[in-house]
């Protein structure tokens, strides 16, 4: 049989034994919390952390977004700028060729009209003296050349050069 005693210092034992892993499992539950806890607290800092660095990620992708915006109106901008003095620069070069090409022009037509000119006051010289030899019956060249002189009376008209007398040239 069973000892009364021994079954009553193992009964308190026993029940000491489970008061203590009673109080070590409070112990452990309560650590446990205490871990679930902070690792709560943790996760919902780093949760706050990632939530601020995306905002800042997202001010700094609008500002950059609104830099780049500003560069490519800049740059399109800039474009269109070269692109006028360019046109302008063109169109300055196409108008010093047609003034060139005006100017050329005009010395030609200059060149021509001088031309003109001058033989139209030749001509107004020389036809006023041929002209005026005519009517005086003095020959109408120049006092070095020598001309021959008619040994009869003038010729008729229709023959000039022939004397009158002297027969006519056979067409042989």
């Amino acid at each position: 049989m069973v000892d009364p005693r021994n079954f009553l210092r193992d009964f308190e034992r026993q029940a000491r034994e489970r008061e203590q892993w009673r109080i070590e499992s409070e112990r452990m539950m309560d650590d446990l919390e205490e871990a679930v806890t902070a690792r709560e607290a943790e996760r919902a800092e780093r949760h706050e952390r990632a939530e601020q660095r995306e905002t800042e990620l997202l001010k700094w992708n609008a500002a950059l977004a609104q830099q780049f915006a500003d560069f490519v109106s800049k740059v399109e901008h800039d474009r269109a700028d070269d692109q006028q003095r360019l046109e302008r620069a063109e169109q300055r070069e196409l108008e010093a060729l047609g003034v060139a090409k005006d100017s050329r022009r005009v010395a030609w037509i200059s060149a021509v009209v001088a031309i003109f000119a001058l033989l139209v006051a030749i001509v107004a010289i020389v036809v006023p003296l041929v002209w005026s030899s005519n009517q005086s019956g003095a020959p109408a060249v120049t006092p070095s050349m020598s001309v021959p002189t008619p040994t009869s009376s003038p010729t008729p008209p229709g023959e000039v050069g022939r004397p009158s007398g002297s027969p006519l040239p056979s067409a042989s």
